[in-house]
């Protein structure tokens, strides 16, 4: 049998680094297949330590080889509990590599959790720096933040880049919040920049037709949609490397809609149902505003019913799309001000994705506690 080992690069650096980018999920695949020819001869352990350790790992977020080329002869590894993306964990549960790899199959079929920030400062940096904690999830925002696709992009390669040594491939999955939910041209060019695993989030969804025109906004012609097709040249796709990018495009892609006003709560029956919703995001800030309540969120306030009845909604709404279509559901949601975090993920609550802080608020409160902290040594 011929084997199949790493071979040598030479890496040619370009003005965006695309070439350092594919040469190094080239690397991965060679490996990947010599991991799978090691298994096959009875080595499958020792060849997968030696080969694991001091390899620079490209299957976390924004890589898709191996999501895309795995077979059931691959790793079996469960992702540890500990993960900033924790999910069921049970020994007599069977995950399969793809749902390992997938954020949004294990959030949808598994009963995953997971918990990130919000980046607003629109800068590449702090987006970085942020992903090296190892967030389950990092949302990038265009409706609230002076980024347009050109700065999305980088800040993607950012998150990617600090994703690649090692880390869990669910770890820092990125989840990019367009500017409104009726555009699809900047959809498409979110989708085209967003390697999977991933997700993209549309603000302001009142009502069903709404969210199926966003949902169709993500899909090509043949799968129900009305995206533009140019998958062999785009980030997406590796610019053509991931060949089955067109056939499996959105297997991967997490699609939310955004429900922040008292109206829009009510529709959430209908809204839960449209097919090809994975979940529902509830901005309490707005829907504080929507009620003129703005920032009022004392628990037995009115801004605090409103939203509990919105959660409840959604766990009806979920148990409903799974008993008649077999669809999948998932309640997700900015964290309120002094909202427990414990209650939000509690079964009784039943989140499962919870955006609870922003980069300029944690930049801004360690601001403020370092010049408390030297006035104090000054006085």
């Amino acid at each position: 049998m011929t084997r199949v080992g790493p071979k040598p690069y030479i890496f040619k650096m370009t003005s965006n680094g695309t070439d350092l980018e594919d040469a190094i999920r080239l690397k991965q695949l060679e490996l990947d297949a010599l991991r799978r020819e090691r298994r096959s001869e009875g080595t499958s352990t020792g060849g997968h330590q030696e080969l694991s350790e001091g390899t620079t790992q490209v299957t976390a977020n924004g890589s898709t080889p191996s999501a895309s080329l795995t077979s059931e002869e691959e790793s079996n590894d469960e992702v540890a509990g500990t993960s900033p993306l924790a999910g069921n964990t049970n020994s007599n549960t069977t995950t399969t590599p793809s749902e390992i790899q997938s954020f949004r199959k294990r959030l949808l079929y598994e009963n995953a959790k997971s918990y990130g920030p919000v980046i607003l400062s629109a800068s590449p940096t702090i987006a970085e720096l942020l992903a090296t904690t190892g967030y389950g999830h990092i949302m990038l925002d265009m409706e609230h933040s002076p980024v347009d696709i050109a700065g999305t992009i980088n800040m993607l390669r950012a998150v990617d880049a600090a994703s690649f040594r090692g880390r869990d491939s669910t770890q820092n999955v990125p989840i990019v919040r367009a500017t409104t939910h009726d555009n699809p041209g900047l959809t498409k060019q979110i989708l085209d920049v967003l390697r999977p695993p991933g997700g993209i989030m549309f603000p302001m969804v009142e009502n069903a037709e709404q969210a199926k025109a966003a949902v169709a906004s993500t899909r090509y012609p043949p799968h129900g949609g009305f995206r533009g097709c140019a998958h062999p040249y785009v980030r997406a796709s590796q610019y053509g490397k991931n060949t089955e990018y067109f056939d499996v495009d959105t297997r991967d892609l997490l699609t939310i809609v955004q429900v922040e006003s008292k109206d829009a709560i009510e529709k959430i029956p209908e809204i839960g149902l449209v097919d090809g919703v994975d979940a529902i995001f509830l901005g309490p800030f707005d829907i504080s505003c929507s009620i003129n309540q703005v920032g009022n969120f004392e628990e037995g306030g009115e801004v605090m019913d409103l939203l509990r009845h919105a959660e409840a909604l959604v766990r009806e709404t979920r148990q409903k799309k799974k008993d008649e279509t077999n669809g999948r559901l998932i309640l997700s949601g900015f964290r309120s001000f002094g909202r427990s975090l414990e209650e939000m993920f509690s079964d009784d609550v039943g989140y499962q994705l919870v955006c609870g802080s922003a980069d300029i608020g944690l930049l801004q409160t360690a601001a403020v506690n370092d010049l408390k902290m030297a006035e104090k040594c000054m006085k």
